[in-house]
């Protein structure tokens, strides 16, 4: 899994459980077991609701954090004064 990968950023943002590849070029956000599931560390797919529905709760909150709107939230909100100090 990539940063820039808008797809799975959509789908998470909507609540999807996102069943992926992880490796050491993912971007540290992404967590096998909190808000994404890793093909490579899975003995079987959760099926208890309580899971899923953490792992959904957590994908919307991590796809938030990380969206365009935050980003231009945060970008609104920097003083451009800051720069030249």
């Amino acid at each position: 899994m990539r940063a820039n990968n808008t797809s799975v950023a959509a789908a998470m943002e909507e609540g999807a459980i996102v069943i992926t590849n992880l490796d050491k070029f993912s971007p540290a956000w992404f967590e096998h077991g909190v808000n994404v599931l890793d093909i490579g560390q899975l003995d079987r797919l959760p099926d208890d609701v309580l899971t899923l529905r953490q792992l959904s709760a957590a994908a919307i909150e991590t796809a938030r954090t990380r969206s365009w709107g935050r980003l231009t939230e945060r970008m609104r909100a920097h003083d451009p004064q800051d720069v030249q100090r």
